[in-house]
């Protein structure tokens, strides 16, 4: 199941609400919709990089999001291309 189909569901159960036949024959299409919708919103909060000799990497996929430049200078994103929002409060 994609997110896009994922929100679809989760919009299809805000405005029908639920009844026992989506209980019982939805349940597996419904369980799989929150989990990715849960998934999807806790990329949105940020999340402190791992710091690994000169580069700093996503706390959730260990992408590089982060490098220390050869002029010293720190060089980063504030969202993994996996969609992780980084936070970086704590490093300068």
């Amino acid at each position: 199941m994609t997110n896009e189909e994922a929100i679809k569901e989760l919009e299809w159960i805000y405005q029908n609400g639920f009844d026992n036949d989506l209980a019982i024959v939805g349940t597996d299409r419904i369980l799989d919709s929150i989990r990715i919708a849960i998934e999807v919103l806790e990329k949105q909060i940020p999340k402190k990089p791992f710091h690994s000799g000169l580069t700093y990497d996503c706390p959730s996929c260990l992408e590089e999001v982060g490098k220390i430049t050869k002029s010293n200078k720190l060089r980063k994103t504030h969202r993994c291309v996996c969609g992780q929002a980084i936070d970086w409060s704590e490093v300068e």
